[in-house]
């Protein structure tokens, strides 16, 4: 299967998700994860391992669920290695 089309078009709906007009702070963060997950999914879709693709919990912010769930999340030597980290 041929990604790099794929993974163009998750990039390219993450950035239209990005332009979209929100009225309120709650609904622009919304907006600000699920472009941010669309590029996560295009990672993966890249071939990325799921460590990678998704990077650290601060990336997301430690108080997120997202962030809470990574740093939670089993680390093994592999996911070590992708993240940066000593094996």
């Amino acid at each position: 299967m041929e990604t790099g089309q794929l993974a163009a078009a998750l990039r390219n709906k993450a950035a239209e998700v990005r332009n979209v007009n929100a009225t309120t702070a709650e609904e622009d963060q919304t907006l600000r994860d699920a472009a941010d997950l669309l590029r996560v999914l295009a990672h993966v879709v890249d071939g990325k391992p799921l460590a990678k693709a998704f990077g650290s919990p601060g990336d997301w912010g430690y108080e997120t669920a997202i962030g809470s769930a990574i740093a939670a999340a089993p680390v093994t030597p592999n996911d070590q290695a992708h993240r940066g980290g000593a094996a």
